[in-house]
């Protein structure tokens, strides 16, 4: 429930905002009391509702919207106190009805107003290996579009001998990444001995990610934190998973804030060691060489190999609908 209403809340925030701030804008060119008094209002209530989803309902801060809302809630009493000392008000009775209708259309909206699908399924190939290349590997070989990886060469949650085991491709300073774990949660509690998730980082970052296409802008942070993520797994994987819901965190940790905080939990000695490894830089460049591939249809991430080369990219629009989709995928049923 979490992430749909994080989807279908921050998907029309942009246009509302857009719309609201034009408003105010064109009421300042040719001032009416009236109407800067109810801009005002409205102000107030976008700041009130927007907040207020984040702190009860999402229960996360995106640091931007806070910043917004921070300057809208300014701007609002700064001009309801210039009005009211030079145009004093004889109408608060209906801009308060206003400013409570225009509420209660809001929330109707975000409620029972349509959620538009999100994300995109494909066919895909990753096969690139030669014969020799895949008899060199041992252990329970997992089939990704054509690509054989092993069992626990990269994290993953779920039981090892899951029959059917997914793979996610994200980066921690993905919000729809972050969104994706919550469906993926939700998904495995209901199949609790069926599924497991092969977790593939995949830095949005030209630094160690060159096939991050020209329109995508750099996700700061992307790589270090995938580095962490992945020498968690090495120095203890039986914390991965509490590692990995802590660079998840939001606001995006430092690097430096995300090293003390994964050191923490597994341990300095073990997490330097760990990241001495070349396993971590050749598997984050195995990601995006597959992350290129994967690229041709869609950028959207995350991206979620469900067997037999079905990708899905992006987030479906709610819980409901990821879960029927991975459903009808896999021909799984709940028996």
């Amino acid at each position: 429930m979490e992430t749909g209403v994080w989807r279908h809340t921050w998907g029309r925030k942009g246009v509302a905002s857009t719309f609201l701030y034009g408003a105010f804008l064109c009421c300042t060119t040719h001032p009416k009391p009236f109407f800067l008094r109810l801009a005002a209002f409205l102000l107030i209530r976008a700041a009130i509702w927007f907040v207020g989803l984040q702190i009860f309902v999402i229960k996360s801060f995106c640091p931007w919207c806070v910043v917004t809302h921070s300057v809208g809630l300014l701007t609002a009493i700064l001009t309801l106190r210039s009005l009211s000392k030079t145009a004093p008000s004889q109408q608060t009775a209906p801009l308060v009805s206003l400013t409570v209708l225009s509420m209660v259309a809001l929330v109707l909206g975000q409620v029972l107003g349509p959620e538009p699908e999100t994300n995109l399924m494909t066919e895909e190939s990753l096969s690139s290996e030669t014969e020799a290349e895949v008899g060199e590997k041992s252990g329970r070989m997992i089939d990704i579009g054509g690509k054989t990886v092993p069992m626990g060469e990269e994290p993953f949650i779920g039981p090892p001998d899951a029959p059917f085991v997914l793979v996610k491709y994200f980066d921690y300073t993905c919000g729809s990444c972050r969104d994706l774990e919550g469906d993926l949660e939700a998904l495995m509690k209901k199949y609790p001995a069926r599924i497991a998730v092969i977790l593939s980082p995949t830095p949005l970052n030209r630094t160690c990610n060159p096939h991050v296409p020209a329109r995508v802008k750099d996700h700061l942070h992307a790589c270090e934190l995938s580095r962490l993520g992945m020498a968690a797994w090495l120095a203890k994987p039986e914390e991965f998973l509490t590692v990995h819901r802590l660079l998840f965190s939001r606001p995006v940790l430092s690097p430096k804030r995300a090293h003390e905080e994964v050191a923490e939990i597994v341990g300095e000695d073990a997490l330097a060691e760990a990241l001495k490894s070349p396993a971590i830089d050749t598997t984050i460049k195995e990601n995006t060489e597959d992350f290129k591939k994967l690229t041709s249809r869609t950028v959207k991430m995350p991206k979620l190999m469900l067997g037999g080369g079905k990708m899905m990219h992006g987030l479906a629009r709610d819980q409901k609908t990821f879960i029927r989709q991975v459903e009808g995928a896999l021909n799984l049923t709940d028996q």
